[in-house]
């Protein structure tokens, strides 16, 4: 929207992102996977504020416009939030904006699977333990000396 700045912003390849679905009286939300972005807008000083209502309703125009649809439209005293699906290029999106006065958030799953980075042969390492004594993890890494 124009008169905003990205205050901060995530990209993750592979995240889960909950997301309001449904009428506001049942408050249900769904989980949807795949590759993650989200986005914190905050208006511009020296502009006129938008309302949390002109942000949302922007939101979904576009999406309508774009051939999305409106998952959920859900408000409260001083906050709005909708969720919208849309399809482009042949991949599902979850977008969920959540405004109040004068900032937003975005949040997005394009989704897909996951791309496995770690494998394991229980034949393979059962070979490695009667050979070497000791079983290679590679893509498994510890981190020794720190605690949570």
């Amino acid at each position: 929207m124009p008169g905003f700045y990205i205050y901060q912003c995530t990209l993750k390849e592979f995240e889960a992102g909950s997301f309001a679905v449904g009428p506001q009286e049942k408050a249900e939300q769904q989980s949807q996977e795949g590759r993650y972005f989200f986005y914190q807008y905050v208006q511009k000083e020296n502009v006129t504020q938008a309302s949390k209502l002109q942000i949302v309703r922007n939101m979904q125009n576009a999406a309508k416009r774009a051939g999305g649809v409106v998952m959920a439209d859900w408000k409260g005293d001083n906050w709005a939030t909708t969720t919208l699906k849309l399809t482009q290029d042949g991949k599902e999106k979850w977008i969920q904006v959540a405004a109040r006065d004068g900032s937003y958030q975005l949040t997005v799953v394009e989704k897909q699977a996951m791309a496995q980075d770690v494998t394991m042969d229980a034949g393979a390492m059962g070979s490695s333990l009667k050979e070497a004594g000791k079983v290679a993890l590679y893509g498994i890494y510890f981190d020794f000396g720190r605690r949570w």
